[in-house]
């Protein structure tokens, strides 16, 4: 059994198997060029789809969307929030039903009877002279 002795001979071949692998590595793994590589290389440009470059693309892509989706979190969290503080106001603040918007005038009715009394009502106003004429000035008839 024979060993390889290191540094090995240029030009033997271990030595340009070493070279090879290292090259390899150093192009499909780094995306080095082939000026960058040691031993260098005779390839062009650097791979950018070597798998170090490729990572460090794909993890800056996945930070960036990252935080997008805390961004749009934050914007949902600060809605909900401000939804809740109005709902609390509304839920804290009553006007007794329709009866508290006509000054009082309900206190003790319920909002039914007060509906039906301004239908009532607005069937005798329409019924009358007065109210005949806005429905023929409505309708288009003199």
């Amino acid at each position: 059994m024979t060993y390889h002795i290191y540094p090995q001979d240029p030009g033997s071949p271990s030595a340009r198997s070493d070279t090879d692998l290292w090259n390899h590595i150093n192009r499909w793994i780094w995306g080095k060029s082939g000026a960058e590589s040691s031993p260098q290389g005779n390839w062009g440009p650097s791979e950018s789809s070597a798998i170090v470059p490729t990572l460090e693309k794909y993890g800056q892509e996945h930070q960036d969307f990252h935080f997008k989706l805390q961004s749009l979190g934050d914007v949902a969290q600060s809605a909900k929030e401000h939804r809740d503080s109005i709902e609390s106001k509304l839920g804290s603040h009553s006007h007794n039903g329709i009866g508290g918007f006509l000054g009082g005038l309900g206190s003790g009715l319920g909002s039914t009877a007060i509906i039906a009394v301004i239908v009532v009502g607005g069937y005798f106003y329409l019924s009358s002279k007065r109210g005949k004429k806005i429905i023929k000035k409505v309708r288009g008839k003199k």
